[in-house]
C-alpha cells in the first residue's frame, strides 16, 4: 500500500500548532496557597460585576493573597493592564504572534468565558510593582482605570500586546477575565483571620 501525505494550508497548519502550544501552556487554573488547592472560580463577563468584586474586597475586614504579591500589587497589575489598552502596552508581540497564537488564546479563553494565566507573570516592559503601596490607593487606581477605559472610544483602543486589535466589547471581556483570575484565588477571611 502506498501512502500519500496530506497536505494541509499554511493557515490551518499555524492555526493547528498554535492551538497545540496554547493548550500545552494553558495552567490548570488552580493556585496553591496555604499548601491547598483554592479557585473560587470567578467568571466575569463585564466590568460591572469586576467592580462588584472589587468593592466586596474593598469591605472585607482581611484578605489572603497568594503568590509573590500582595493586595496593592494585584490592584496595580490589574489598573496598568487596563490603562495600557487605553495608552498604548510599553512592548508588543509580534504582528505574527498576535494573528496565530495570540489571538487564538483570547479567542479560547473568549468561548470558556474566563481566561488562566501566570498570577505572577508581569506584563511585558511595565513598570516594577511597587509592594509598598495602601490597597485604598490600589482600589482607587483600577476604578480610576475602569472609568478612563470606559470614556476612551473603540477608535482610540490600543491593541493588546498578545492578543492583537480587540473591540471595545472584547477588551471589555478580557479586563473582566483578567479580574476574575487574580480574584479567583484571594480568601476573604474573617477579622479573626
Amino acid at each position: 500500500m502506498h501512502y500519500e501525505p496530506k497536505t494541509i494550508s499554511r493557515k490551518v497548519f499555524v492555526r493547528r500548532a498554535g492551538q497545540l502550544v496554547l493548550l500545552a501552556s494553558v495552567p490548570t487554573g488552580l493556585t496553591m496557597c496555604g499548601g491547598a488547592e483554592f479557585d473560587r472560580k470567578l467568571r466575569f463577563q463585564t466590568l460591572d460585576q469586576a467592580l462588584d468584586e472589587l468593592d466586596t474586597a474593598s469591605r472585607a475586614p482581611a484578605l489572603e493573597v497568594p503568590g509573590n504579591w500582595n493586595l496593592f500589587q494585584v490592584l496595580s497589575h490589574l489598573a496598568q493592564s487596563i490603562e495600557f489598552s487605553v495608552q498604548g502596552f510599553p512592548e508588543e508581540k509580534s504582528a505574527l504572534f498576535q494573528g496565530t497564537v495570540g489571538s487564538l488564546a483570547f479567542s479560547f479563553f473568549d468561548s470558556r468565558g474566563y481566561m488562566n494565566h501566570g498570577l505572577n507573570d508581569v506584563i511585558p516592559g511595565a513598570p516594577e510593582l511597587n509592594p509598598e503601596g495602601n490597597p485604598e490607593r490600589g482600589f482607587a487606581r483600577i476604578r480610576s482605570a475602569i472609568d478612563l477605559f470606559r470614556n476612551t472610544p473603540e477608535n482610540e483602543l490600543k491593541p493588546h500586546f498578545a492578543y492583537g486589535q480587540l473591540t471595545k466589547d472584547q477588551y471589555e471581556r478580557a479586563h473582566a477575565y483578567h479580574v476574575a483570575n487574580h480574584f479567583s484565588v484571594i480568601r476573604y477571611l474573617d477579622s479573626t483571620g
